[in-house]
């Protein structure tokens, strides 16, 4: 097999060298209870092996690292923080102020309620048939004595009646 040139001896970019664009041949071995299957070496990559200790340190080691390597990540979370806290005490600041308002408008509310009923129970009282006969006697009003009442033929408006003794002016 002839080996590649170089990619920096034809005046390329650096990159990776490729030796072959299909698995390499080779001796191959059946697959066990798949008849027809055969497994060739070289083509599967070997497993990564695992690192040494639990799988929670791996990830303890690996999140302690991202933190300490990148102080952007924490700055940008402690700011988040800091903004929902105080969107939180803003909140609470607002929630608070509206309830004392509410608590003064239902106050005002009940001593209106009062003033209202007050002011009823002095307008009954003076539409009452006693009050009205005292403030008639205070303002020189006096009761009607005997009554009469005149009774007479009853007349249309619309048609005038001459009186006797009267000529009639047509």
């Amino acid at each position: 097999m002839a080996a590649l040139p170089s990619p920096r001896d034809s005046g390329g970019t650096p990159h990776a060298r490729r030796e072959h664009a299909f698995p390499p041949t080779g001796p191959r071995t059946a697959v066990p209870g798949r008849p027809g299957l055969s497994v060739v070496p070289g083509a599967v990559p070997a497993p990564r092996p695992r690192p040494s200790g639990s799988a929670a340190a791996g990830y303890r080691s690996r999140f302690k690292a991202s933190f300490k390597s990148n102080p952007a990540r924490v700055t940008a979370a402690l700011l988040v923080v800091f903004a929902v806290v105080f969107g939180l005490v803003l909140l609470n600041i607002y929630v608070a102020q509206n309830s004392f308002h509410l608590s003064d408008l239902q106050r005002r509310a009940a001593a209106l309620q009062t003033e209202q009923r007050r002011l009823r129970y002095e307008v009954a009282r003076a539409e009452s048939p006693e009050n009205v006969v005292e403030m008639g006697a205070s303002l020189g009003l006096v009761a009607p004595g005997n009554q009469k009442f005149l009774e007479g033929p009853s007349v249309l408006v619309s048609e005038r009646t001459p009186i006797e003794g009267e000529e009639s002016s047509r």
